[in-house]
């Protein structure tokens, strides 16, 4: 018998497809801009390497390819995992999740936790990012060290490459938390999740 504080419904099994269950039931897996964000570190550093006034060798050739073919995988990759994201539902004591639309796996609530991090490893790479977007900043300074349009656009796509990856920290680190998924071969996935939706993902079960 189902208890005072659960249904039928909230007990039923889970369906194959995604699209069967209203949207909200769905907890859908968050998402930063790493991927974007490295992507353009690795363009910037492509820049940094074609207008050097030294003729490129071999290895710095090689390099700058690599840079270039780097920052387009990750911008692929990041258009790519926003199209299907994963999504948690939650009935009674049992999470389901699903991939690409479809029910991969089924675990119990008590087996899943939240990913606990150090608080040095949230705000110190904020304040390294800050830091570091207000010096790439200061050679757009009037009177700054850069004084071409070449040295001028490096250094704005430096300023911005900072401040994405100080962006995706911060809402990563201070509004997302990362729920620990058993898998079924052993060990945990993590999933990114929205702090306000942690309350529907570990809510007591009666």
């Amino acid at each position: 018998m189902p208890s005072s504080g659960e249904t039928l419904t909230d007990l039923s099994p889970f369906p194959q497809d995604l699209a069967q269950l209203p949207d909200g039931e769905r907890i859908q897996e968050a998402f930063g801009w790493a991927p974007a964000a490295w992507g353009l570190v690795l363009f910037t550093f492509s820049l940094l390497l074609a207008f050097q006034p030294a003729r490129l060798g071999t290895g710095e050739r090689i390099g700058l390819g690599s840079a270039l073919l780097g920052s387009l995988v990750l911008w692929s990759y990041e258009v790519l995992r926003r199209r299907q994201p994963k999504v948690l539902v939650r009935r009674g004591p049992t999470l389901a999740l699903y991939l690409r639309g479809k029910l991969a796996r089924e675990v119990g609530v008590a087996a899943s936790g939240i990913y606990l991090r150090h608080p040095s490893r949230t705000w110190g790479p904020i304040l390294m990012t800050t830091l570091g977007t207000l010096a790439a900043g200061s050679f757009l300074l009037p009177g700054g060290p850069a004084t071409t349009w070449g040295d001028r656009i490096t250094a704005a796509l430096a300023a911005l490459s900072f401040a994405t990856l100080c962006t995706t920290l911060v809402r990563t680190r201070l509004f997302c938390e990362e729920a620990l998924i058993p898998r079924d071969g052993g060990g945990l996935q993590h999933l990114l999740v929205r702090k306000r939706d942690l309350p529907r993902i570990f809510r007591p079960t009666s």
